[in-house]
């Protein structure tokens, strides 16, 4: 595992700790403002760690674009409660929004781990490259049971055991022929 891929999932942790931690730093520091620009400032370091390294760009591609996706929602928490453009009965309402969120960033943060765990002691996991785009798909090659056995021969079917009778009774008719001209 490289410098960059640990320190990336380093700030991740930190990021989806702090997706955890909004309420208690918010209320902390009376507004959600410190919070959003802390997870604003860890998303571009990610950022900027995914655009100049390839290998993280490949290993953290899914946290990455999940990072994006809370920071949108978190966005307009940010927007509503800093600027002040609820009454009272909707910032009740984007309290609870907040839990929700807060919720779906333990779940977040279980994966980061997770995937931190598999990274380090280098384990690949298939639905986990899949995901990432690292591993290419392939087609399994059907090939008939007889062929892979050994046997080159179809397997037999009503309409070819009734196929191979009928030759076989024009065979035995044609040698019943033969013997008679045979005689002759």
């Amino acid at each position: 595992m490289s410098k960059n891929l640990k320190i990336s999932f380093i700030l991740s942790l930190i990021f989806a700790g702090l997706l955890i931690a909004w309420g208690t730093i918010s209320n902390f520091f009376s507004g959600v403002g410190v919070p959003f620009v802390s997870i604003l400032g860890i998303l571009i370091v990610l950022l900027v760690l995914i655009l100049t390294d390839d290998f993280v760009k490949s290993r953290m591609k899914d946290i990455f674009i999940l990072a994006c996706v809370f920071t949108f929602l978190e966005l307009f928490v940010y927007l509503l409660l800093e600027f002040g453009l609820l009454n009272v009965n909707g910032i009740e309402g984007v309290l609870k929004y907040q839990m929700v969120i807060s919720i779906l960033a333990l779940v977040y943060l279980i994966y980061i781990v997770f995937r931190f765990l598999t990274d380090l002691k280098d384990i690949k996991i298939g639905f986990v490259e899949k995901m990432l785009g690292n591993r290419e798909r392939t087609k399994k090659i059907k090939t008939a049971k007889e062929l892979s056995n050994g046997s080159l021969e179809d397997k037999p079917n009503k309409k070819n055991v009734e196929k191979d009778q009928e030759i076989l009774d024009s065979n035995s008719a044609e040698d019943t022929l033969d013997v008679e001209i045979e005689e002759e």
